[in-house]
């Protein structure tokens, strides 16, 4: 876990949307096959901390899909339409 709160930190540190006030990253649960990480991050206002949030988010996908791969999900639902 700390590998990604570090990461999360430079991925936050980093970006120029941050206000610089306050950044954290939670683990908000655990269950058999999910651990759901939450980071929180400040910025100017909120549609800025959307934005913020948004990058973030990809950025840590990113970097798990290439540091670990493992760790993300590999079940796929399959949606008909008509």
């Amino acid at each position: 876990m700390q590998h990604i709160r570090s990461k999360a930190g430079e991925i936050v540190t980093a970006n120029p949307r941050w206000d610089r006030r306050f950044w954290n990253l939670q683990v908000t649960d655990v269950r058999e096959e999910v651990i759901e990480l939450r980071v929180l991050v400040t910025a100017r206002d909120a549609a800025i901390v959307f934005d913020l949030r948004c990058d973030v988010r990809e950025a840590l996908l990113a970097f798990i899909a290439q540091e670990m791969p493992e760790a993300l999900p590999r079940c796929r639902q399959l949606q008909l339409r008509d």
